[in-house]
């Protein structure tokens, strides 16, 4: 008969060869009080200084496309990226650069980029491999700039955009910031070729597919909570939430009423955005139609034609740069919520009422 400590030893083995097939052990698998992610968060910023735009057509296709679709495609909303970010390295990828990255880094997946049909499948597809080998922050083209984005990276290695409303699976693709060879881009990349028969671009390539990949590298489910997460090694992933760093609102035809209070707040200065360092415009030009309607043309319009914007009408000179987000999201100045009285609704109401 086995003794009884061995049958306790035999359980632990069990159990630990368990865990360890599911997940790569860990100790702080084993000792609940390091899970707090908080302690692994630094004071300095690891991300490299290097910003990163991507279109495939190339650089002087992208300029003259800001000229046959100035509403759409503006060139001011990546100027005003580069203005607010002066000593960053600033890297414009097209298909050659692509291809070259993955040819001499990561031939496996060359098949698979070379069976995608669509720009912005490769557009999408070629970006964990940008974060895995340099690293940095990328933004989309139409992604407009209200300050340097340092303060909200300071201390963390991979910082991810949450989106809301019926867009929400927990994070988009549209801003992303990394340490170099971090592991949650592998398991993104290696996750595209088994989407390829995805007819949704969100689904194959896109924010869907950075979604899923969160959730393995975190053996969690969808959708990915906002705020601090820490991995099996220790490194910090922050995600913030709609309304904070990069998101100030999802698409107007979504949320009219948080795009009317950006508007008021980009035009006016009235309400506080030292919780966003941009803004997501969702202009996509690889929709059928473009979210090119009249809130964003009079954002257009009142706003990169203002003085408040500076001399080169790209949110120079706007907002000043902030500290490190506190986790209140500037929408809950103006939006009405949940909890709140009667009274303060309807004072809310009336007053955006009166402000439209």
């Amino acid at each position: 008969m086995v003794p009884r400590p061995a049958q306790w030893l035999l359980v632990l083995l069990l159990l630990a060869s368990a865990v360890a097939a599911h997940r790569p052990w860990h100790p702080s698998s084993f000792w609940p009080w390091r899970q707090d992610p908080q302690q692994f968060v630094g004071t300095s910023l690891k991300v490299p200084k290097i910003l990163h735009h991507v279109y495939m057509g190339g650089y002087k296709e992208y300029l003259a496309g800001t000229k046959r679709r100035p509403a759409v495609n503006v060139a001011a909303w990546r100027e005003s990226c580069l203005i607010q970010h002066p000593d960053w390295t600033a890297m414009f990828w097209d298909e050659a650069n692509a291809h070259r990255l993955l040819a001499e880094h990561y031939a496996w997946f060359l098949p698979t980029w070379a069976r995608y049909g669509s720009t912005i499948a490769r557009a999408d597809a070629i970006r964990p491999f940008i974060m895995h080998r340099y690293g940095g922050l990328y933004l989309d083209l139409d992604v407009q700039c209200f300050r340097n984005g340092a303060s909200f990276l300071t201390g963390y290695d991979v910082v991810l955009q949450a989106s809301s409303g019926p867009w929400d699976k927990g994070t988009i693709n549209c801003a992303m910031a990394s340490v170099p060879e971090h592991p949650l881009w592998m398991v993104y990349a290696h996750l595209l070729p088994s989407k390829q028969q995805e007819n949704d671009t969100l689904e194959a390539t896109g924010p869907r597919v950075l979604a899923q990949a969160v959730a393995m590298h975190f053996d969690t489910k969808l959708p990915i909570k906002a705020g601090l997460h820490a991995d099996a090694d220790d490194t910090v992933v922050q995600v913030y939430p709609a309304g904070q760093w990069y998101l100030a609102c999802m698409p107007p035809k979504d949320e009219p009423a948080c795009s009317r209070l950006l508007i008021k707040a980009l035009v006016t200065g009235e309400l506080p955005l030292d919780r966003l360092a941009g803004h997501h415009r969702f202009h996509g030009t690889w929709y059928d139609a473009p979210h090119d309607d009249r809130l964003w043309e009079d954002l257009r319009a009142t706003v990169l034609q203002s003085p408040r914007m500076g001399h080169q009408g790209a949110g120079q000179g706007l907002i000043q740069p902030a500290a490190r987000p506190q986790p209140r999201s500037w929408r809950s100045w103006g939006l009405p919520k949940a909890g709140r009285s009667k009274t303060s609704r309807a004072q809310e109401a009336n007053a955006r009422r009166s402000n439209q």
